[in-house]
């Protein structure tokens, strides 16, 4: 099961306890998911979903708020879809008066004019049961594993902009994008992300979030740790092999043997190890010279040695 799967099966637990809160979840579940469907001078409201869970929420809400009975049907394939619908124009009518998606002398095409009605999610706990019924409708989180990224996706312009501005009012301001033809509300920012899971009842998935976040984080560390050091390792032995070089140069001539005590015993000493870095060489040195002194001597040891070369 996929991580948005997962997540979608704990928010649908999250039952609305207040009619307003049930009201601003129906209304998510139109504006996101709600068609209207006209045929042989019959029409129908349709809400779809790839959950069994989903749909029988939708029927719940709708049974519960308006105590109409709609039909639910599942038309199988690869994914089985579920089909939430009313038939009856009245009871169409009804729902959508109730939800301010068109007024009581509108024609139901005024219906695909999708707006959020202010009133209806007024208080915090309706802001967030409309949400949660948009997460459910057409929302999606990938497992942080990958990459950051939860998103909210709808054919309509005018709902994505009030939708990002619901969002802003619980202090979880999105990004709005355009895909194709869809208008995409997004975070792709963990900790924006674990937000808006909190806000939706989605604990389970907030907790395994946060502990794949940690893992995620913490091999980032170890691999920039290692990549660090072998960096270091690289950096130490390309300087080795080039005070080697430079001293086997002064053997050679006869100008090593001429140097003053430092440079031969530093000479000495870098020739004996080779692997060691210039503050283990440092501390072989009678007395131990720091860092800095030692790079100095090497350093010089290859000026003398690159002067000889002319």
């Amino acid at each position: 099961m996929s991580f948005s799967s997962e997540t979608k099966k704990e928010v649908i637990a999250v039952e609305p306890t207040e009619r307003c809160c049930a009201k601003a979840e129906l209304l998510a579940f139109l504006c996101f998911d709600g068609r209207i469907r006209r045929a042989d001078n019959s029409v129908r409201l349709v809400l779809r979903s790839e959950h069994a869970r989903v749909a029988k929420r939708i029927y719940a809400l709708i049974r519960r708020l308006f105590g109409f009975q709609a039909d639910i049907t599942i038309r199988k394939g690869k994914t089985a879809v579920y089909a939430v619908s009313l038939s009856d124009e009245r009871e169409i009518r009804e729902v959508l008066v109730g939800l301010s998606l068109i007024g009581a002398a509108d024609d139901l095409s005024e219906y695909m004019n999708f707006r959020i009605d202010p009133a209806l999610v007024e208080q915090g706990c309706c802001k967030k049961a409309f949400v949660r019924g948009a997460f459910l409708a057409a929302g999606s989180v990938i497992r942080p594993e990958k990459n950051y990224h939860l998103e909210f996706v709808t054919h309509h312009y005018t709902l994505s902009r009030d939708f990002a501005a619901l969002l802003g009012e619980l202090g979880l301001a999105p990004k709005v994008t355009l895909r194709k033809s869809n208008y995409v509300v997004y975070y792709k920012n963990g900790e924006e992300i674990v937000d808006v899971l909190a806000a939706i009842g989605a604990y389970s998935a907030v907790m395994e979030f946060h502990n794949i976040r940690i893992v995620k984080e913490m091999r980032n560390q170890v691999n920039r740790q290692v990549n660090c050091e072998t960096a270091n390792v690289f950096k130490t032995v390309n300087a080795s092999m080039r005070h080697v070089k430079a001293i086997e140069k002064l053997k050679e001539n006869g100008t090593l043997e001429h140097l003053s005590e430092p440079l031969r015993e530093i000479a000495r000493l870098r020739m004996e190890y080779p692997d060691y870095n210039l503050a283990e060489l440092g501390q072989l040195l009678n007395p131990p010279v720091g860092k800095s002194g030692v790079n100095h001597r090497l350093r010089k040891l290859v000026e003398i040695a690159e002067k000889d070369e002319k």
